[in-house]
């Protein structure tokens, strides 16, 4: 009997509009109904998830940034994992010297390097054209004018960190050259960090004991439940702790086959409602709701 439902966001429970269809909400609002517990685990920080999920009438619990923070749905912290300035400091001295876009999440706002954009705009514009065709679907949706737009408070240069008061939880690192980002993901490797990717032409580093797994299993003890009756839905690299430590692990429809080899379950796509269509079969209501 599944008593605890992880689902992931963005590629998960988010459709092609990055919005929660009424699909998704009615299958959630179905679940609690049942009694079972829901968690938004996501690499999206605990003050973006929470408003949302409140618009929406869920009282959910939060996984947040990776599993660097935990919430229950009271909004009450049981969990953290940060990363220590001297950890972090060296981290972002590299990403700098290597002129990587990056952003430094904290538990009040996210930080980003003065030069980011000017960054990303220069690999574009040193690309030849091949390799500018590679990556055109990417652009679509991820230019840096989005970026740019963000707004977000300004580091004008990696050594202004150490002036960060608030706990860091996670660096997310972009780049449209997947070689440069390798390079760079291998280069700031130890063992001090979880370093996962959400998605295409990224990375994010987090501390060692944050991942999405490990807040599943630390959301499941301050809720009582044993990990055979969760159950977990993603559909990306930075899902697959999660994935392997539910007792069911469901992979989405639009997940790489790599993920999908590695889970018990395979659903939907993000735009077909996958996350509803899980959450129904796993409550054994699939002929109940006409699915």
């Amino acid at each position: 009997m599944i008593k605890l439902i992880a689902t992931d966001m963005d590629g998960t429970l988010l459709g092609a509009d990055h919005e929660v269809s009424a699909e998704n909400v009615k299958a959630l609002r179905f679940a609690l109904s049942r009694g079972v517990e829901i968690a938004i685990a996501s690499g999206r920080v605990h003050y973006e998830i929470a408003p949302w999920m409140k618009r929406l009438g869920l009282p959910v619990s939060i996984i947040g940034t990776n599993g660097a923070t935990v919430h229950d749905k009271s909004g009450t912290l049981i969990h953290s994992a940060s990363l220590k300035k001297a950890i972090l400091l060296p981290i972002l001295e590299e990403l700098e010297a290597r002129r990587l876009y990056f952003t430094v999440f904290t538990e009040k706002t996210v930080y980003a390097h003065a030069h980011g954009v000017a960054w990303l705009e220069e690999e574009i514009r040193d690309m030849d054209a091949e390799n500018l065709r590679k990556i055109q679907d990417l652009l679509s949706w991820l230019t840096p004018k989005t970026f740019s737009e963000k707004r977000l408070p300004i580091l004008q240069s990696a050594a202004e960190a150490e002036a960060i008061e608030e706990e860091v939880y996670k660096c997310f690192v972009f780049s449209y050259r997947e070689d440069k980002l390798r390079s760079a993901r291998e280069a700031i490797a130890n063992e001090h960090l979880h370093i996962a990717s959400s998605g295409r032409g990224n990375f994010e580093v987090m501390d060692k004991d944050a991942s999405k797994g490990k807040g599943l299993e630390r959301l499941a003890k301050a809720l009582d439940i044993p990990l055979a009756e969760t159950m977990a839905i993603g559909d990306n690299q930075n899902d697959l702790s999660m994935l392997e430590t539910a007792g069911i692990g469901v992979a989405m429809g639009n997940a790489d086959e790599a993920i999908k080899r590695r889970c018990r379950m395979v659903t939907a796509t993000n735009v077909e409602h996958g996350v509803a269509r899980a959450i129904y079969r796993a409550l054994g209501a699939e002929e109940e709701v006409g699915l």
